[in-house]
Order: C-alpha cells, then structure tokens, then sequence
C-alpha cells in the first residue's frame, strides 16, 4: 500500500494491484504457508485501504476492470476443477468406484464443514453475552441471525483454489478435490436453495429493527454534504471576507440543508473554472473523509460505504475533467 501511493498512473496503480495478489501468494508458498489464505489476506488489506489509497478514477476504472477479471476467472477456475475432477476419478478408479468407497468418508467432510461452522459462529455470538454482563452494555445475542449466517456458508472459488493448489504428487489429493467437489455442489445446492425458506421460517425482525446504530442513506449523506459545506465556507470568501463564488455557497447550503444532488454549472473562463472545481474537490475530499469516519466508527455498513462512495468518485471524477 505503501509503494501504491507513490504511483500516479491510474493504470500502473491497477496493474500494480493485480501483481500484488501473485506477489502474495508466491511469498507464502515460500514461507511454506498457504499462498490461498495469503492472497485472500492480500484483497483484505487492499480492500480495506483502497478507500484512501485509491484516486476516485482508480477506483471507477478498477471495478469495471475486476467485474470482468473476477468473472472470466471464476468460470475458469470451475472449467479447471472439472477437467481435474475428471482425471482424478479416472484415477481412483471410475464414478463406481468412487461412488462404492467415496460416500462415507465425503459424508463426513459435508457434515464436518456444516457442523464446524455452526459451532463457530454460534460460539461467537455467545461470548455477546459475559461482555454484555461486564459491560452493563452491547447488543443481545441474535441466535436466529446465528443460525441463518450459520447456514449460509456456502462453498466456492477458494475452496477450489486451495485444493488445485494441492502439489500432484500429494498422497490423496484426488480424495480432497472429490471431496472439495462434493462441498460446493452440496453447499450451493442444498444450503443456497434452503436460506430463503429458512429466512422466512425464523421470521426475522425487518433489518431496520435489528441495525438500528446504522444511519439510512439520507442521513449519512446528511453528514457528508454538513461535512462538505463546512469545508467549502471558508474558501468561497476572499481575504476581506467577500463571498467570491455564491453559486458554490448556494449550490452546497442547498444540499445541506435538502440533501439533494446539485445543478449543472455553467462554464467558466479557465482561471474562474480551476478556483471554481478546486473547491468542488476540497468539498469532495472533505465529505469522503466523513464517510470514511462514519464506516469506521461502525456507523454505516460497507453496502452503504461502497454506495456512497461511488456517488462521491462520479462527483471527483467529473470535476477533475471540468477542471482540465
């Protein structure tokens, strides 16, 4: 992240990023921990800091870029897991056989990775409790929520990666990609097909009701343009005090106060249109801060921050090309 900053190319940026994944999982196969996890680990921290890191016009070419990557490598990684699936069967010795001697032992795996995910979250969501007795304070455990994200554990790409990354000449690997197989077909079909019933089952109270410390968009947008307005006052007014750009102090008074999307500005001679979208930035990079704030003091969830947050880039992106 350190080194992403020094770049000023949006497609060294990007390019820079894609490399980083490889880098990571390269630098734990070495270390002799799994390259999978170190990767995954790797998009986390990306992910996490990219909000800071990343200009808005990194941020937009970026996701058009990864929406067809992600793509293109998901198909392929399922194209690959079936063409290997087909040779280890072959070498276990055919579907009969597989299916003669395979039953049990995948049985136990399903019934493993279910059950392990039970414990874990329901586990998790106990310890709510002694905090809670100490604390005075902090939110009740929610076991129907529990159980729902229990049984949404669903199998994909990752657990595909790590068993193609198996070495071949693992004593039986052929035994994990069948299993890993069986996960994701069972996992998918099986839980992906049941959470809606089991949603409407457990009748869970409206997401409202039970994220109540989380803003809606229009009050989080409501400290984002409070946020911008604030920045913007300032640098409307000359050195006596003069208001010398009224239509930015209108334009963002209004937004403030309705929080309303602003009108189209007229063009202005080139000096005018520099000053004029220097502080259409200052206001931007003000209200991103406040987004920012408000998503890491756990005020607004990361659909919420995504959101937003391309609105703000859309906003950057324009005025850096108004400004020229």
């Amino acid at each position: 992240m350190w080194f992403l900053k020094l770049l000023d190319d949006d497609y060294l940026v990007i390019t820079v990023a894609v490399i980083a994944g490889w880098l990571a999982y390269i630098a734990g196969e070495m270390v002799e921990v799994s390259g999978v996890i170190a990767t995954v680990t790797a998009g986390m921290i990306v992910g996490w800091h990219q909000h800071e890191v990343f200009s808005a016009a990194v941020r937009t070419r970026g996701t058009a870029f990864w929406q067809v990557i992600v793509f293109l490598l998901e198909a392929m990684v399922f194209v690959l897991i079936g063409l290997s699936l087909r040779g280890a069967i072959h070498r276990l010795g055919g579907f009969e056989q597989v299916l003669a001697t395979m039953v049990p032992p995948v049985l136990a795996v399903l019934a493993a990775v279910v059950v392990s995910r039970f414990v874990w979250i329901y586990a998790v969501e106990a310890l709510k409790l002694p905090v809670r007795g100490v604390m005075g304070r902090g939110f009740a455990p929610d076991w129907k929520a529990a159980t729902i994200m229990s049984w949404a554990g669903m199998r994909g790409v990752v657990t595909l990666a790590i068993a193609l990354s198996l070495p071949e000449a693992m004593p039986g690997r052929d035994v994990i990609l069948v299993a890993s197989f069986a996960v994701i077909l069972v996992t998918v079909l099986l839980q992906g097909t049941t959470i809606g019933p089991l949603i409407r089952l457990l009748r869970l109270p409206p997401h409202e009701a039970r994220a109540a410390h989380h803003l809606t968009e229009p009050m989080a947008w409501a400290h984002i343009e409070a946020a911008q307005l604030a920045a913007i006052q300032p640098l409307v007014r000359d050195e006596r005090g003069n208001v010398i750009h009224p239509r930015l102090l209108e334009q963002y008074t209004y937004r403030a106060q309705l929080t309303e999307r602003a009108k189209n500005e007229p063009a202005y001679p080139a000096e005018v249109r520099t000053a004029h979208y220097d502080v259409v930035l200052a206001a931007i990079k003000a209200g991103r801060a406040e987004l920012l704030r408000l998503h890491r003091s756990g005020r607004i969830h990361d659909e919420m921050l995504h959101m937003l947050e391309r609105d703000l880039d859309l906003q950057e992106v324009s005025a850096q090309h108004a400004r020229g």
